[in-house]
């Protein structure tokens, strides 16, 4: 009897037919998981940079500007357009990463309650709210009561990847919500 060595032609086609498939099962996979570390590193720096806002306008008992575009976003204690110094401290401006915010609202819209009024946001419009020196938060500067927040970010490469994320007012903490 005779002993063959090596593999045949379709032996070998069907070893690349399985890992052409386990290849692109795993590419699918790993783009899947970037568009989720997206987003939520995008929607847990906007909270952190929130509560960091917050906490200084305590703390320095003065009003804090918050400022957001499609894709950045950013806290000042000034008009954000003047250079940082000691007695005018601010964040840096935070770029998203494939995540956009298109809309908000000037509401804490949490469970089924719906929004009086959308605004979208366009690309380079810059949009304002600030946290009181008693650590509330308003949607306008001449606001008599604390109103809330409520944006609600999109991944750009999949539109069913959305969070919404409303500020409270009063205590101006932020939740994420995993629809819309």
């Amino acid at each position: 009897m005779r002993h063959r060595h090596g593999f045949t032609l379709v032996e070998l086609m069907v070893v690349l037919v399985i890992m052409g498939i386990l290849a692109t099962i795993a590419l699918l996979s790993m783009s899947a998981r970037a568009k989720d570390d997206d987003m939520r590193q995008t929607v847990v720096q906007f909270i952190s940079m929130t509560k960091e806002a917050r906490r200084t306008a305590i703390s320095l008992r003065r009003r804090v500007t918050f400022e957001f575009t499609q894709t950045t976003f950013r806290w000042c204690t000034v008009d954000c357009t003047v250079a940082n110094t000691p007695t005018t401290p601010q964040s840096r401006v935070f770029n998203a990463r494939r995540v956009k915010v298109l809309r908000y609202t000037r509401a804490s819209v949490i469970a089924g309650i719906p929004a009086a009024a959308f605004t979208s946001v366009a690309a380079g419009v810059v949009h304002r709210f600030y946290f009181e020196p008693d650590g509330t938060m308003i949607g306008f500067t001449d606001d008599t009561l604390p109103r809330g927040i409520t944006l609600y970010f999109q991944h750009d490469l999949s539109a069913t990847l959305r969070v919404r994320v409303p500020i409270l007012p009063l205590v101006g903490t932020a939740t994420v919500i995993n629809a819309w």
